[in-house]
């Protein structure tokens, strides 16, 4: 299988700047769950005949949290924060896959093809954790924590519902089903 490439930050590299950030164990436990779960829909979504950058997919799920200890500490949006870091190291696509992971800029409903940040977004949306859960375990998990008022309340509804969407999009490409992921929970 081809894969198309552009220069994205390899897994060695992902790992190196995980390492300089200081990312906590659980984060990365976190991110190396949303980077299988995304790796498995991209090679399925590749194979059916979408055009996405593997390596791309690879390194934006791995760093898509990379400023989220930072954050923990210092507070901010880690999202901004870390796409920022990545863009000044010469890495936009994988910045604009950080900057959109917890939310796109795009309705999930306009008809345009899938890319890699729709995946990484999908795939954290499906990660609790270090575990794979369906969309439901994973929307009441954050309206535990953090639906503390009527616009957080809202605006996580709001964002279940764009993931409930971008759902349906990515599995009407493959022969898999949302369940299926609950599989990977097995892997080492």
């Amino acid at each position: 299988m081809k894969v198309m490439g552009r220069g994205h930050p390899s897994e060695t590299e992902c790992l190196r700047l995980m390492d300089e950030y200081e990312m906590l164990p659980n984060i990365r436990a976190h991110s190396r769950r949303v980077h299988d779960v995304a790796l498995l829909l991209g090679e399925h979504l590749f194979e059916a005949g979408l055009k996405l950058e593997l390596p791309l997919l690879k390194a934006g799920a791995l760093l898509h949290d990379i400023a989220k200890t930072a954050t923990i500490n210092n507070g901010g949006d880690h999202a901004r924060l870390g796409a920022e870091w990545l863009s000044r190291r010469g890495h936009p696509a994988v910045a604009e896959i950080i900057r959109e992971h917890v939310c796109l800029s795009r309705n999930p409903e306009e008809p345009w093809p899938l890319r890699e940040v729709e995946i990484v977004n999908y795939a954290d949306k499906r990660v609790l954790h270090d575990r794979v859960v369906t969309l439901n375990q994973r929307f009441d998990d954050l309206r535990q924590r953090y639906g503390r008022t009527e616009a957080a309340l809202s605006r996580i509804t709001a964002n279940q519902r764009r993931s409930q969407c971008l759902e349906q999009k990515i599995f009407a490409h493959i022969t898999i089903s949302p369940d299926d992921l609950l599989a990977i929970n097995e892997w080492s």
